[in-house]
């Protein structure tokens, strides 16, 4: 990866923006040949624009200047030029790897700026909230019938009637809600049971939350109930019940004791009892909270490491913990707090609220991106192709649809070739210069059956011509970027050179010269004059605490006693008493070493010199063998020796290709830059 980091920075330095430049004439500043073919030809326009856009030192364009750069563009061009002669820029990897930055730069061309611009100034604001609610979910697929979708309407009506009444929430979830977690489960012989949530969702912020669910949940005010909400999950209600300034993210440890099973009023009063008697000691202040968990939280996930859970969001945690934390400071521990589940006391370790702007900018962007909600800014943007290229839709050839498509459809069975669909190539649609036929749709369809067994046909179809007509329209533009903006082209330009270029650098130079262990070895065999050790000392460095376990090791070492069963005598009571250095050392790398590089042996003991701070009080060394000067080993110098044979591989590489492709440069063109 930092390779790749690295030459994009090449990249961005060297590129050439050759469709930049609108405005061309036949006159060349540089021409690039394989034998009497031109494979390139550079415009002095062209060249001067990319001297311009990469010139980030504000360089004075002079004579040595240009002809510095022009050196550089040249080795530049011959290596994407034999990355193209190798065929590399037909490889799948390569196309695919292409492919996915054309995505991503494209997206901004296909989408409106305004509308995306709006949503996420909106998201943001909403970030700076955490809000609760509860709902009523009457559950609808996407492919439903107008019948079937009518009645679910219906049924949802009814149920915001009731709570617009003053019926209880609970009551009414319980009574119409699909949502599963909505009522309680009873326990039974294999079942522990399970409390419902009676519509409560808790806290949440923006994006976590389906869009249009969001939008009720942002704009409906505290305690009141909001209009009827059609997401892909089917209809709801909701009910807001509290609005609060955004958690952030929260990380928390908390000592717990959950609620009985047995569910008797005498269990869940111990309960409570034990978790204020827990916070009672804590109040003493004799115990760490990290103690109270470990010796009594129930929680067997983490007590062992003093109750330590994890980082939550808002809409990750139990309602109960998020209005507590809205009242805590870092450090500070709750009282006893209840939940579903039991009882708790949590601590609030550390804090992150949401950012300005601009730091939460990037992380909105990227979710608004994967968000239903930037359909919106697609929606704007397809009408917008529409006006632009010009669209024509032809009715009566989308009545002829139901003479091909039958239900078997919505069992996943419909075949377009069977039913005869793809002989019929009248049009459907038109977009610019482009038609989309029957056939096309047929054959389109038949890979998006929507198995649901029942259905509209007629829905299912207006449904899927809308979502295939979008589509193409969107196509329609991407595919024409290049043409339409010459700075997108300008980018892919850069993009699809500087892929060839980290490609063919990793297969000739980089990744080569690593694995060429032959060619290495003879590299090093060269060169290793130029990499020698002075004369060097193997020793050992005993530092020590203390003046007595000092004297006490050295005896040991003059006894004949090993260096491990010195340091495990000396240790058996500290590990820090002996610290033991082992190495070889040149004059100068160790402040300790350095006064005994004369002869082998054990020096005596002595307090640790002012030039050597950072150790404890006491020292001596063992010279155990003076080294000669000598070459270093290809180990001890394989990274530099692989960096510098990766600059000879690169340097003879480029001599081969400036035999293979001839170079001119017209200087007559040059002197009209100079002037």
């Amino acid at each position: 990866m930092l390779k790749r980091s690295l030459l994009w920075t090449l990249v961005v330095t060297l590129v050439v923006s050759l469709a930049a430049c609108t405005s061309k004439r036949e006159a060349s500043v540089l021409k690039i040949f394989h034998g009497e073919k031109l494979v390139e030809s550079v415009t002095p326009e062209e060249f001067l624009a990319v001297f311009t856009k990469n010139n980030v030192e504000g360089e004075e364009l002079t004579r040595e200047s240009v002809e510095e750069y022009l050196a550089l563009f040249i080795n530049y061009k011959l290596k994407v030029k034999e990355a193209e002669a190798m065929g590399m820029d037909t490889l799948p990897a390569f196309r695919q790897e292409l492919q996915g930055y054309r995505d991503q730069l494209s997206r901004p061309y296909l989408t409106d700026e305004g509308v995306t611009d709006r949503l996420v100034k909106e998201a943001f604001e909403r970030m700076q909230y955490d809000v609760r609610a509860s709902h009523i979910l009457v559950s609808l697929p996407r492919e439903a019938s107008p019948a079937d979708t009518a009645k679910a309407y219906e049924r949802i009506k009814a149920a915001r009637e009731q709570l617009l009444q003053g019926i209880e929430f609970s009551s009414v979830a319980a009574e119409f809600s699909d949502d599963p977690y909505a009522r309680d489960i009873p326990p039974s012989a294999n079942n522990p049971g399970r409390r419902g949530n009676q519509g409560d969702l808790g806290y949440f912020t923006v994006f976590d939350m389906v869009y249009p669910f969001e939008n009720a949940a942002y704009n409906t005010p505290v305690g009141e109930i909001s209009p009827i909400v059609r997401s892909s999950f089917g209809y709801h209600v909701l009910k807001v019940t509290d609005r609060k300034p955004a958690m952030g993210r929260a990380f928390l440890a908390h000592v717990y004791v959950p609620h009985p099973r047995t569910g008797l009023a005498a269990d869940s009063a111990e309960a409570k009892r034990k978790i204020h008697d827990i916070y009672q000691e804590w109040l003493k202040g004799e115990l760490t909270f990290e103690e109270l968990a470990r010796n009594y939280s129930e929680d067997r996930n983490n007590a062992h490491n003093g109750g330590v859970l994890r980082w939550f969001n808002a809409h990750g945690l139990i309602p109960q913990f998020v209005e507590a934390v809205h009242n805590m400071e870092i450090d500070d521990v709750s009282g006893p707090i209840e939940t579903m589940y039991g009882w708790h006391m949590i601590r609030l370790l550390e804090q992150e609220r949401p950012g300005e702007f601009e730091q939460e900018l990037p992380n909105i962007r990227q979710r608004l991106a994967r968000d239903i909600r930037s359909q919106k800014s697609r929606e704007v943007a397809i009408q917008q192709i529409k006006d632009q290229f010009g669209y024509r839709e032809f009715p009566k050839n989308f009545n002829l649809l139901e003479n091909y498509i039958d239900t078997t459809i919505f069992q996943g069975i419909w075949s377009e070739e069977t039913s005869g669909i793809t002989e019929n190539n009248k049009p459907l649609f038109r977009i610019g210069d482009k038609r989309y036929t029957v056939a096309d749709f047929g054959i389109w369809l038949a890979g998006r059956q929507p198995r649901t067994v029942t259905g509209d046909l007629s829905y299912l179809l207006k449904q899927r011509f809308q979502e295939y007509t979008d589509n193409q329209v969107i196509a329609y533009k991407e595919e024409r970027l290049e043409e339409l903006y010459p700075e997108f082209r300008a980018l892919m330009n850069e993009y699809r050179d500087g892929i060839l270029l980290f490609d063919l650098m990793d297969r000739k130079v980089w990744s080569f010269a690593v694995q060429d262990t032959v060619g290495l070895e003879s590299f090093y065999q060269l060169h290793k004059h130029e990499h020698r050790w002075d004369t060097r000392v193997d020793a050992a460095i005993y530092i020590f605490k203390s003046q007595e376990a000092a004297g006490e090791a050295r005896a040991m070492l003059m006894q004949g006693m090993t260096e491990q069963e010195i340091l495990d005598t000396i240790n058996s009571s500290s590990a820090l008493e002996l610290t033991l250095r082992r190495g070889k050392y040149q004059q100068g790398d160790h402040p300790l070493v350095d006064p005994h590089f004369s002869q082998t042996g054990i020096s005596g003991v002595k307090s640790i010199p002012a030039q050597a701070p950072g150790y404890p009080g006491f020292y001596f060394v063992h010279v155990k063998e003076i080294l000669p000067p000598d070459y270093k080993a290809l180990q001890e110098v394989r990274g530099l020796m692989i960096s510098k044979y990766q600059e000879q591989l690169e340097k003879d590489w480029m001599e081969q290709l400036n035999e293979k492709y001839r170079i001119e440069i017209i200087h007559s063109e040059l002197e009209k830059l100079y002037q």
